[in-house]
């Protein structure tokens, strides 16, 4: 099956999308989940990222022992592939637990909450393939797994310098619940969705 970009799902996908000035794109990826397999092609997208960006404030990837410690935690690590195999789209999807990166207290939500809030813990588009709906397509999955897996809120961070970004989540209804410090001294808004 062919899931289009507006539809959510694993495998074929679709993204088929108008910018701004009309112009239409369209472009096939493959989605999937990623196993411990993954790890090295996760680390050497990130670092593509992190060299791309020109300020280093944008993005903040995961180290090795985290990403390590997120696939023995079940997290979820999803990622888009192009034709040729190569990753072009990652999301790292936390499930709610009582760990460091959880942003429920950064998020203004009690202490009670903390188990029932989830993480978009990083979320990535390969340069040469922004503005295809990538970023978009990963958020509104993110929002799916929460909801499978009982979560009744999701929660990010988004750069201040990163308005692209910000719009996307802001269009898929989360809420910016503050600005902090995280990262050792990154400025982060805090946004959060709650889940229906």
């Amino acid at each position: 099956m062919v899931f289009r970009g507006s539809e959510i799902g694993l495998g074929e996908i679709l993204f088929d999308v108008e910018n701004h000035n009309g112009i239409r794109k369209t472009f096939k990826g493959f989605a999937r989940r990623c196993s411990l397999d993954d790890l090295e092609a996760i680390l050497n997208f990130q670092e593509l990222v992190d060299k791309y960006v020109s300020n280093h404030e944008l993005f903040q990837g995961r180290s090795r022992d985290d990403l390590i410690d997120m696939f023995a935690h079940n997290d979820d690590i999803i990622a888009v592939f192009n034709k040729d195999n190569m990753m072009i789209g990652l999301l790292i999807y936390l499930r709610p637990r009582n760990c460091e990166a959880n942003l429920a207290l950064d998020a203004k939500l009690t202490k009670d909450d903390i188990l029932k809030t989830s993480v978009i813990h990083v979320i990535a588009s390969h340069p040469d393939y922004r503005g295809l709906g990538l970023q978009r397509y990963l958020i509104r999955y993110s929002d799916k797994l929460a909801k499978d897996c009982g979560a009744a809120y999701n929660t990010a961070t988004v750069s201040p310098l990163n308005p692209h970004s910000l719009q996307n989540f802001l269009d898929k209804d989360y809420v910016v619940v503050q600005q902090k410090v995280k990262y050792n001294s990154k400025l982060r808004l805090i946004v959060l969705k709650k889940i229906v």
